[in-house]
C-alpha cells in the first residue's frame, strides 16, 4: 500500500460490491488480440473530441419521409500508418523474444521501442524509474537493457508517487544520457525534462468481457454512461466503450486537457456531462477515483437534469468485481473550510505563512511558488520558504511555532487526506493536530487570503477542484498562464476579500 493510500481516511469511503457470474477468464491478450483491437478502436473513432467529454453514439439516421435533400456522404480519408522501426525487433531477434517473455505477458513494457530509442539516443547510462507496485520487474528491465543494448543501467529508488515524481534532476546528476519513466502519463513535457525522457504506460491487458455482461446486465438499456480509469486501462476502457454501446444512448469517455481521454489522477478528474446516470471507473484501488467524485460530487447529490442521482462504480479488473463507491465530500468539505477559517475569522490575524515546495520529483512548481509568494506579500504576509522531499508532520510541528499557516506546493491529497485521517470523533478537526497549524493547498490559500478568482470558485455548495493538473486557467493549478496585465493597471493590488 502505497503512504497516499494509507493516508487516505477510511471514514470518508463508503463501498458496496457485487459482481455476476460470466463463463469467462481473465486471460492476457496476445499480440494480435491487442493489434485487432487498436485497430478496432481506431475504425470506430474513439478519439477524444475538443470538448470535455468524448461521447460515442451510433450515427443518426436521415428521415425516409423527409423532403429535405439528401446530403453528399463526406469522403472517407484513408490515414497511412507509419510502421514504427521498432516493430519487428522481436520477431527478427529469438534471444530478445526469451528475455521478453520473463516479463509478465499482459504488461506492456514496450522494450523494443526503449532499445530503438537508446540507441537512437546513444545513450551509455540510462535511468530507470517505476513506482513501487512495478519495481518486482525493474531487475529484469535493467538486466534486458544492460545485454541488448550495452547500456549502463541506474534504478532510482526514491519512492514514486504519480508522474509528478519524475526525477529527471536525480537522473541529470547521476550522469544519465535518458531517463525511462514507467507507470505513469506525461504530466512533465519531454521538452522540459533536463534528460532526455521516455514515459512508458505499462498498460495492462485484462479479458474485458466480465466488465461488459456486468455493465449489460446491471445497467437498464439506454442509459448515458461515462467510462474512466487510470493511465494503465485506458486501451481497455475504450475497448469496453465501444462493446457497450448498443446497449445504452450513449458512452462518454471524460477528458481534462492535458490529459489523455480517460485519465484521471487522484488531484485531477475531468468535469462529468450534467445528463449522465451511471459512472465507472477501472482501477484496482479508489485513490483516482476520488477525485472524480470530489470534482463532481453535484451529480450524487443534486442529481442530474433529471433529478437522477448520478452512481459512481469502480470495477478492479484483478478481483473482477463491481463495486458502488462514494465518498463524503461535504464532510471533506467542512474540514477543509474549518482549516481556512481558521485564517479568515482569527482574532489575530494570520501574518507568517509558511510555504513549502516539494523536491520529491517534479511535485513542487517553482511558478505557482512564485504567485503564492506575491498573493501573500502583497498581502502584507511574512513568507518563509522550506524545501521538502516528503511532508512530515513532526517535522512541521518543529516549525510551527514560528509559522502561523503551513502551504505545501507538493500533493494537494496530502492536506485533503491527512485531516481526513483523523477527523472521526472530532466534530471540530481541522487537519491541524498532526502539525498544530493547518495545512492548505495553494487553492486553500487564496481563498484564505480573499483572492479573488479562488472565492468564485466557491460560490456551489461542496464544489471543491480538483484542477491541479488541468488545462483549464486557474491561478492555483500547475499549467496556469499569467496574463499580461493591462496597460496602466497597477501591479499587485489585492482583490476585496469574500468568505468561503
Amino acid at each position: 500500500m502505497s503512504l497516499l493510500d494509507a493516508l487516505t481516511s477510511t471514514t470518508l469511503r463508503r463501498t458496496r460490491c457485487w459482481s455476476v457470474s460470466v463463463d469467462t477468464k481473465q486471460l492476457p491478450m496476445s499480440n494480435a488480440d491487442v493489434d485487432d483491437v487498436a485497430n478496432e478502436v481506431a475504425a470506430v473513432g474513439l478519439a477524444a473530441a475538443p470538448s470535455d467529454s468524448a461521447p460515442i453514439a451510433p450515427a443518426a439516421q436521415p428521415d425516409a419521409s423527409s423532403t429535405a435533400p439528401t446530403k453528399r456522404a463526406p469522403k472517407v480519408v484513408k490515414r497511412l500508418v507509419k510502421k514504427q522501426p521498432w516493430e519487428n525487433m522481436l520477431a527478427e531477434n529469438p534471444a530478445l523474444q526469451r528475455a521478453v517473455a520473463v516479463l509478465p505477458s499482459n504488461y506492456e513494457f514496450e522494450v523494443p521501442k526503449c532499445l530503438y530509442k537508446i540507441q537512437e539516443a546513444g545513450a551509455k547510462v540510462v535511468a530507470l524509474q517505476m513506482p513501487e507496485g512495478l519495481l518486482f520487474c525493474a531487475c529484469i528491465l535493467s538486466d534486458l537493457f544492460r545485454q541488448f543494448a550495452q547500456v549502463r543501467v541506474l534504478l532510482l529508488g526514491d519512492v514514486t508517487y504519480g508522474a509528478c515524481c519524475i526525477d529527471d534532476l536525480t537522473a541529470e546528476k547521476l550522469g544519465a544520457d535518458l531517463l525511462i519513466h514507467y507507470g505513469h502519463s506525461c504530466l512533465v513535457p519531454i521538452q522540459q525534462t533536463r534528460v532526455k525522457t521516455i514515459y512508458v504506460f505499462v498498460e495492462i491487458y485484462f479479458d474485458t468481457s466480465h466488465l461488459v455482461a456486468l455493465l449489460t446486465q446491471h445497467f437498464p438499456a439506454g442509459q448515458k454512461i461515462a467510462l474512466q480509469g487510470t493511465v494503465q486501462f485506458l486501451r481497455a476502457v475504450a475497448e469496453v466503450a465501444q462493446q457497450v454501446q448498443p446497449h445504452f444512448a450513449r458512452v462518454d469517455i471524460p477528458q481534462c486537457k492535458p490529459l489523455s481521454p480517460g485519465e484521471t489522477l487522484g488531484c485531477t478528474s475531468a468535469p462529468l456531462a450534467t445528463d449522465l446516470h451511471q459512472a465507472v471507473f477501472v482501477a484496482d484501488g479508489r485513490f483516482h477515483m476520488e477525485a472524480t467524485m470530489i470534482r463532481n460530487y453535484h451529480l450524487f447529490d443534486q442529481g442530474n437534469d433529471d433529478g437522477h442521482r448520478v452512481r459512481f462504480y469502480r470495477y478492479d479488473p484483478y478481483a473482477k468485481q463491481l463495486s458502488e463507491e462514494q465518498y463524503d465530500t461535504p464532510k471533506m468539505v467542512r474540514t477543509r473550510k474549518r482549516s481556512v477559517d481558521k485564517i479568515l475569522h482569527a482574532a489575530v490575524p494570520a501574518r507568517v505563512f509558511g510555504v513549502i515546495l516539494g523536491t520529491l520529483g517534479r511535485q513542487g512548481n517553482t511558478q505557482l511558488l512564485r504567485r503564492l509568494r506575491q498573493v501573500l506579500e502583497a498581502r502584507g504576509k511574512v513568507v518563509i520558504q522550506l524545501l521538502m522531499a516528503e511532508l512530515a508532520p513532526w517535522k512541521l510541528q518543529l516549525l510551527s511555532a514560528q509559522v502561523d499557516c503551513w502551504v505545501q506546493i507538493a500533493c494537494p491529497r496530502l492536506s485533503i487526506d491527512w485531516a481526513a485521517r483523523e477527523y472521526e470523533g472530532e466534530p471540530d478537526y481541522d487537519g491541524s493536530v498532526l502539525c498544530g497549524k493547518p495545512v492548505l493547498t495553494p487553492y486553500e490559500c487564496m481563498v484564505a487570503v480573499g483572492h479573488g478568482d479562488a472565492v468564485a470558485r466557491r460560490r456551489r455548495a461542496y464544489a471543491y477542484p480538483m484542477d491541479y493538473y488541468s488545462g483549464e486557467q486557474r491561478p492555483w493549478n500547475n499549467y496556469y498562464k499569467e496574463p499580461s496585465p493591462p496597460p496602466g493597471s497597477a501591479a499587485g493590488v489585492a482583490p476585496p476579500a469574500a468568505t468561503w
